[in-house]
């Protein structure tokens, strides 16, 4: 690494007083340098858990090596680019979508329990859970973020759709409730029709 850190950074690092975890972000422009393809936590970082960051890694040496076979004798100027505009995107989805595993319950917790029991009632219409669909190699992220934006639509549409239905049928049980109580109240009798 002498060619491309500076010493200095090295003595930088070493006198820093404490580290932390690092936070969610992306490299967004680019995933390369003149010669040097960036993967792994130097274009999106993501917290420990979940196996995000070997697979994501794994992820972007799979896309670089797809990439060199794509322009294979054409030099590496071109593979890099190439690797840069098919996976930043990718890589983007994935950081946005570990983002909400901090989240707390309704960014996190109820998202898996709602993809939990849908994919267990309806399995030919929803996906599994978010952390098992962004441990699945042959997934790309970018792929699994439209998946769960599409689940999420059809589950609050579907919710929706619930509520109201029951609404439209508990209303008129309601209404008669109330009716019945402001007959007590008037102390009159009320049978029902």
């Amino acid at each position: 690494f002498k060619g491309v850190i500076p010493g200095d950074a090295f003595a930088g690092f070493a006198s820093q007083r404490d580290q932390r975890l690092p936070v969610f972000q992306y490299a967004k422009n680019a995933l390369h340098g003149p010669s040097t393809a960036l993967i792994g936590d130097c274009i999106h970082t993501v917290k420990p858990y979940f196996g995000l960051g070997v697979n994501s890694a794994f992820e972007d040496v799979g896309v670089l090596k797809a990439c060199l076979r794509e322009v294979d004798g054409v030099g590496i100027g071109p593979c890099l680019d190439s690797y840069t505009e098919s996976h930043k995107e990718n890589a983007a989805t994935m950081v946005r979508m570990s983002r909400t595993f901090d989240g707390g319950f309704f960014f996190f917790i109820l998202p898996i329990i709602m993809d939990t029991l849908f994919s267990k009632l309806f399995p030919s219409l929803f996906a599994t859970n978010s952390i098992r669909m962004l441990q699945k190699h042959e997934l790309p992220f970018q792929e699994a973020g439209r998946i769960k934006r599409r689940d999420r639509a059809l589950q609050v549409l579907i919710i929706v759709a619930a509520l109201a239905l029951l609404s439209a049928a508990v209303w008129p049980a309601i209404k008669w409730v109330a009716l019945k109580a402001k007959a007590l109240i008037a102390g009159k009798a009320l049978t029902p029709a």
